[in-house]
């Protein structure tokens, strides 16, 4: 995610546009690995969802990572289009996935044990943020309005059913740790322009992606974890099957 403004950009006659940050091309080769192939970090938790078979948010983690993957790329080296989008609808589609992922992580942590009040609360939120980020992709607001609502909605919920979540405290601290210098990492990456090859924006995908590996086994019961030697190899725990409250 990015929010900065749609500033216009100069084109010249080739199929790329003129490089707004003025990178020579060694720079925007280090602006690719920077910015674009930190999303593979995401990766192992992609991995975990798939053997888990949390199917939403994997299709919407596989969504995101291509998208944030290409809007990047078309930034670091200025490539006017791809498959007839430019960089800034890649961005409002990379903002509609990561918005959503964060809520959908929200619905997770929520600890319903209800299916199907999760599957309304994953949709309700896809179907907000593409309105949101067609209407205003750029501010801020539509960001943090979003994603602080369905994070409040875990107390909520709480409150409503006299039950707080159950979580795994170790993956819910390596989760925290990893989220903690990603949030500083997004603040420092917010002006594009002040923030060199993109450096904090691409640290920024580095510690989120590392967190929601813990942070998506919150519900693992304690010794049954998955590690990152044993994400292909060990059975995974996935989520018992709660009767509907």
């Amino acid at each position: 995610m990015n929010f900065s403004s749609n500033s216009s950009l100069l084109l010249n006659d080739s199929m790329f546009y003129e490089h707004r940050y003025k990178c020579s091309p060694f720079e925007q080769f280090l602006m690719v690995a920077i910015t674009a192939v930190s999303n593979l970090a995401f990766t192992p938790a992609l991995i975990l969802l798939i053997r888990k078979k949390y199917y939403f948010p994997v299709f919407l983690g596989l969504f995101t990572e291509f998208t944030s993957f290409t809007y990047h790329f078309m930034e670091s080296i200025a490539l006017r289009k791809f498959l007839n989008m430019d960089e800034y609808q890649w961005h409002r589609l990379d903002n509609i996935g990561s918005i959503t992922c964060f809520m959908s992580l929200a619905v997770f942590l929520m600890d319903n044990r209800n299916p199907e009040l999760d599957i309304i609360l994953n949709y309700t939120a896809l179907i907000i943020n593409l309105i949101l980020q067609e209407s205003d992709p750029w501010n801020l607001l539509t960001t943090v309005v979003p994603i602080l609502s369905y994070f409040l909605l875990i107390h909520i919920m709480a409150w409503k059913r006299n039950r707080s979540p159950v979580y795994n405290k170790k993956m819910h601290r390596y989760g925290f740790i990893g989220l903690v210098p990603g949030v500083i990492c997004f603040y420092y990456g917010l002006d594009e322009f002040k923030d060199y090859l993109r450096f904090f924006h691409g640290c920024w995908h580095f510690f989120i992606g590392v967190s929601s590996f813990f942070i998506w086994q919150v519900k693992a019961p304690v010794g049954e974890e998955t590690t990152l030697s044993t994400l292909l190899t060990k059975k995974v725990h996935t989520e018992i099957k709660y009767n509907i409250e």
